[in-house]
C-alpha cells in the first residue's frame, strides 16, 4: 500500500503497508552527567565511529499516550533513578539513545559493535510494558517471534552531547519493533514518532532536529524526561523561530485531527496529504479532515516565542464516535519508514500448461546466461552473487507464485531486500540495495548490481523506496519456452523439507 504525504510543518513518517500498534519505546542507558550546550544541528546521519565514552544501565518501556494508568509512564517514575530514558531511530542507519547518569563501562559500548538487533512485529494493543521481556527472547513464549536482526556497526557517544549515544546500524527492513542489549539491559525502539525541526528567526543553518514520541507537547515532556537533547529543544521554543512537525498518520475514514497551540506557539501553515487545514481565527488551532483510512503525511509549522510556556494538543473524532479523544501514538510514523512486508496477493489465473513443460537443463543455462542475468544477484546450488537472496530451495512455493514473484519483483518485497534512494552532500543520488561496511561506510549495490562505497557522513538523506532492484521484463527477453525452462530449473533445485521466496 503507498502512502499518501501529509505535512504540518511536523515531521512525516514514511509510507508503510500495515501499522503495528507500538510507539517509540522509553529505553535505557546512562552516560556522562549532562552537559550544557545547544543542541546539535540536523546534520547527514550516519557519523558514527567506533564504541567510545560511557554508558548507564538500559530498559524499556512502551506507552500510548494519554491513559493515566500508562505502564510507559510508571515505569520511568520507577526506574528514574536508574537513568532509564529513551531510544529512537533518527534514519535508516541510525539510532540515538538518550542516557543520563553513570553506570555502564566503556567497554560494554565497545562490545556492541558487531552485536545484532531484533526485530518483530509489535504487541497490537499499543501497550507493551518493560516487564514484558518477549523481545528477543519470544520464541519462547510464542509472543512476538523475531523474524530477523540487524548489526551494529559503531557506538559512541555524540561529542557534542555526550548523553546521546548514537549507533550506526545496517538499514532497518521494516516497520517493526527493535531491542538490543548493552551491558545487560536491553534497549527497545520503534518508529512511532514525529520529525520536530526548530530553527531561530535569522539563522536558517540553526536547525535542531529531533524526533518526539508524540504530537501531544504534554506526553513528548513526559517520554523523554531526562532526555537533555529533548530539554534544550522545547527550551529553545520560548525564542524566536520556526517549528516544523512532519509525521505519517493513519486514521479512520472520515476522521477530523484538531491541533490546538497555546503560549509559545502559533500556527502558519499545515497540510494532511497535501490537502490545507482550516484555521481558528487566531491561529491557535487547525483543523484537517480524512476522506479515506489511508496513510496521509502531516506537515506543521507553528511560529515560536509568543507568550507563556508552549503548547500543542492532538485530538481526534470520527463520524461513528463524535466523543473528542487523544490521538493515539499508534497512529503515527516517521517519514522514512520501510514498507510493511504485505501478504502476497493472490497471482491471476494461470493456465498451467502454460508453466509446465519446461527443461531444467536449458534452464540451467538461462539462469547464467548474460540475457537472463539472473546470476549477477542470486544463488543456486553454491553458483553466482549474494546480492539477492538465494534461491536453491523454492519447494514450497507454487509455479504460479514463482512466475509471478519473477514477473512482477516489486509486488512483494522481502524485508531483508528493500532497496533505498540514497541522496549525498555532493548531489549524487544512489538506489540500490544498502548495507553497511563498518562504522564508516555503507555499501550501495544497484540494479546491475554494481557496488559502490560511500562514507556514511557524506548520506545527506536515504529513504526507502517500494520498487525492488530486480528488473521486469524477463519474460521478454528469454521468451515463453525460456522462462517455462527457467520454472523448471528453479523448481528441480528445491527440496520438500526447505522454502524460500522474496526478491
Amino acid at each position: 500500500m503507498r502512502i499518501l504525504p501529509v505535512w504540518l510543518v511536523l515531521l512525516s513518517v514514511g509510507g508503510m503497508g500495515g501499522w503495528l500498534a507500538v510507539g517509540p519505546w522509553t529505553c535505557c542507558g546512562s552516560a556522562q552527567a549532562a552537559q550544557e550546550g545547544p543542541v546539535r544541528p540536523s546534520r547527514a546521519r550516519g557519523e558514527v565511529g567506533t564504541a567510545a565514552g560511557q554508558a548507564g544501565p538500559a530498559e524499556s518501556s512502551g506507552s500510548r499516550h494519554g491513559a493515566s494508568h500508562d505502564p510507559a509512564i510508571a515505569e520511568r517514575r520507577d526506574a528514574g533513578a536508574r537513568g532509564v530514558l529513551w531510544a529512537w531511530p533518527v534514519s535508516p542507519i541510525e539510532v540515538w539513545v538518550a542516557c543520563a547518569g553513570a553506570g555502564l563501562e566503556a567497554e560494554a559500548i565497545a562490545r556492541l559493535p558487531g552485536t545484532r538487533i531484533a526485530w518483530a512485529a509489535g504487541d497490537q494493543n499499543g501497550d507493551r510494558s518493560n516487564r514484558d521481556r518477549s523481545l528477543p527472547s519470544a520464541a519462547a513464549s510464542g509472543r512476538n517471534e523475531p523474524r530477523g536482526t540487524i548489526g551494529i556497526a559503531g557506538a559512541r557517544f555524540d561529542v557534542e552531547e555526550p548523553t546521546v549515544l548514537i549507533l550506526a546500524t545496517d538499514p532497518h527492513p521494516a516497520d517493526a519493533v527493535y531491542a538490543f542489549e548493552v551491558g545487560g539491559e536491553r534497549v527497545a525502539y520503534s518508529f512511532a514518532g514525529v520529525e520536530a525541526v526548530w530553527e531561530r528567526d535569522g539563522e536558517p543553518a540553526s536547525g535542531q532536529s529531533l524526533v518526539w514520541p508524540h504530537l501531544d507537547l504534554d506526553a513528548v515532556r513526559r517520554l523523554t524526561a531526562g532526555s537533555r537533547v529533548h530539554e534544550r529543544q522545547l527550551e529553545s521554543l520560548a525564542a524566536a523561530g520556526t517549528l516544523a512537525l512532519r509525521v505519517w498518520v493513519r486514521l479512520p475514514k472520515r476522521t477530523t485531527l484538531t491541533l490546538e497551540a497555546g503560549g509559545a506557539l502559533t500556527f502558519e501553515e499545515g497540510t494532511l496529504g497535501g490537502e490545507d487545514g482550516q484555521f481558528g481565527d487566531d491561529r491557535r488551532r487547525i483543523i484537517f479532515r480524512t476522506t479515506d483510512s489511508e496513510p496521509a503525511e502531516l506537515f506543521v509549522v507553528l511560529a515560536t516565542g509568543g507568550d507563556g510556556p508552549p503548547r500543542l494538543r492532538a485530538t481526534m473524532r470520527t463520524e461513528a464516535d463524535p466523543t473528542e479523544r487523544p490521538l493515539p501514538r499508534e497512529a503515527l510514523r516517521l517519514p522514512w519508514v520501510p514498507p510493511s512486508a504485505a501478504s502476497p496477493a493472490a497471482p491471476g489465473e494461470v493456465a498451467e500448461a502454460t508453466l509446465t513443460g519446461g527443461d531444467p537443463v536449458r534452464g540451467e543455462a538461462v539462469f547464467f546466461s548474460e540475457a537472463a542475468r539472473c546470476a549477477n544477484c542470486h544463488r543456486v546450488d553454491g553458483r553466482g552473487a549474494e546480492v539477492g537472496p538465494d534461491l536453491s530451495n523454492l519447494s514450497d512455493m507454487s509455479l504460479a507464485t514463482l512466475a509471478r514473484e519473477i514477473a512482477e519483483p516489486s509486488a512483494t518485497i522481502h524485508p531483508d531486500y528493500v532497496p533505498y534512494t540514497v541522496s549525498l552532500k555532493d548531489g549524487r543520488v544512489l538506489a540500490g540495495l544498502v548495507r553497511a561496511e563498518g562504522a564508516e561506510l555503507l555499501r550501495i549495490v544497484d540494479p546491475n548490481a554494481q557496488e559502490t562505497r560511500v562514507a556514511r557522513s557524506e548520506v545527506e538523506q536515504i529513504r526507502p523506496t517500494a520498487t525492488s532492484i530486480m528488473p521486469v521484463g524477463l519474460v521478454g527477453v528469454i521468451g515463453e519456452q525460456g522462462f517455462r525452462d527457467l520454472l523448471a530449473y528453479l523448481t528441480a533445485r528445491r527440496t520438500p523439507s526447505e522454502a524460500g521466496s522474496s526478491k
